[in-house]
C-alpha cells in the first residue's frame, strides 16, 4: 500500500498566527505574528515575559507591520516581525518582504555582518529563506 500524499495549498483566508522560525544562517529566533492586533501583540510580550522591547508602547494604528528585537534573560537575542493584516495579497506580501529585509539587516549587523558588494549574495540568501519558511507555515492541507 502507498501512502496518500498530503497536498498542502494556500488558504483562502489566513486566520491570526503567531509561531515562530530559526534562521538559518545565525540559528536565531525570529518570531512572526500576522493578523495580530494591540491586543494581541501585548499577549505575546507577556507571554514571553519581554520587558525590554521599545515597541510595548506602539499604537498599530500607525503601521502596518514592523520589525524589532528582544533581549531573553539568558542573552540571547530574539526578533519579532508584526503585520496586523496578512493575506496572499501582493500588498501584503511586500509588507511581509519590507520587514523581513529590516530584520535580516539588524540580524546581520548584531553579527558585524556589513551590507555591501561582498556580502549581498549571503543577505539575500537569508531574506529568500525566511520569506520560503514563513510561507511554508502557512499553507494548509488540501481537504
Amino acid at each position: 500500500m502507498s501512502k496518500k500524499k498530503k497536498v498542502k495549498i494556500i488558504p483562502d483566508k489566513i486566520p491570526s498566527r503567531v509561531f515562530y522560525i530559526i534562521d538559518p544562517i545565525f540559528r536565531i529566533r525570529i518570531h512572526i505574528l500576522l493578523n495580530v492586533d494591540e491586543k494581541g501583540y501585548e499577549r505575546f510580550l507577556n507571554r514571553n515575559k519581554v520587558k525590554d522591547i521599545t515597541e510595548r508602547d506602539l499604537s498599530l494604528n500607525k503601521f502596518q507591520g514592523f520589525s524589532t528585537s528582544f533581549l531573553c534573560e539568558d542573552g540571547r537575542i530574539e526578533f519579532v516581525i508584526l503585520l496586523k493584516e496578512f493575506q496572499w495579497a501582493i500588498l501584503h506580501q511586500g509588507t511581509l518582504i519590507h520587514e523581513i529585509v529590516h530584520t535580516v539587516m539588524k540580524i546581520h549587523e548584531s553579527n558585524n555582518i556589513p551590507f555591501n558588494c561582498d556580502t549581498q549574495e549571503f543577505i539575500a540568501h537569508s531574506i529568500a529563506r525566511i520569506y520560503e519558511m514563513i510561507s511554508k507555515k502557512l499553507l494548509v492541507i488540501k481537504k
